[in-house]
C-alpha cells in the first residue's frame, strides 16, 4: 500500500473572484465560511386569529386561547415578520411588546395602498432579541383601510 502525504491547504490556491470570499488560499477559505456561516437554525412562531380583528386586539398564538402572550421556548432574534388574512386593502399597524405591555420594542406598519393583496412580509430594521421564558405581545392597531379578516401572523427568526 502506498502512502500518500497529506497536502496542506493553506498552499493551495482558491480562486475568490466568482464569490464574497476574500481567502487565497484553500485553508483561509474553509476558516473563512466557519466564521460567516449562520449555521443557526430558523424559528418561527404561527399565530392565528379566526374572525375580524378589531382595533387593539391583541394576537396571541389563537383567538380562541385567552391567553394573549407568546413565550419564546428558546434564545431567539426575531427578525422577520411576515402576514395573510382574508381582506384587502388592509391598512394595520402590530406593536410588539417584550415581556409586558408598557414595553414597545418594535412597530411594523403596512399601509392600505401598499397592501392591497392581503398579505405582506416585513424584515425588522432591529432586531427583537429574546431569551428562553421571556414573552412578546403583538396588538393589531388599524391604521386605514379594513380591518384584517382570519389573520395568520408568522414571526420569523434565528436562534442564537
Amino acid at each position: 500500500m502506498k502512502i500518500h502525504s497529506p497536502i496542506s491547504a493553506i498552499g493551495q490556491f482558491f480562486d475568490n473572484s466568482n464569490n464574497d470570499f476574500t481567502a487565497e488560499n484553500t485553508q483561509a477559505a474553509i476558516e473563512e465560511a466557519k466564521a460567516t456561516a449562520q449555521g443557526l437554525p430558523r424559528w418561527i412562531i404561527i399565530c392565528r386569529y379566526n374572525g375580524t380583528v378589531s382595533n387593539g386586539n391583541l394576537i396571541g398564538l389563537d383567538n380562541l386561547l385567552s391567553d394573549k402572550k407568546i413565550v419564546i421556548p428558546v434564545k431567539v432574534s426575531v427578525k422577520e415578520v411576515s402576514w395573510n388574512n382574508n381582506n384587502t386593502n388592509v391598512g394595520m399597524s402590530l406593536l410588539f411588546y417584550k415581556n409586558n405591555l408598557s414595553n414597545l420594542v418594535y412597530t411594523y406598519t403596512a399601509t392600505a395602498i401598499d397592501n392591497a393583496s392581503g398579505y405582506g412580509f416585513h424584515a425588522l430594521a432591529t432586531p427583537i432579541l429574546l431569551d428562553p421564558g421571556e414573552f412578546i405581545y403583538v396588538k393589531y392597531v388599524k391604521t386605514g383601510g379594513y380591518n384584517t379578516s382570519d389573520l395568520g401572523l408568522m414571526i420569523w427568526g434565528v436562534a442564537r
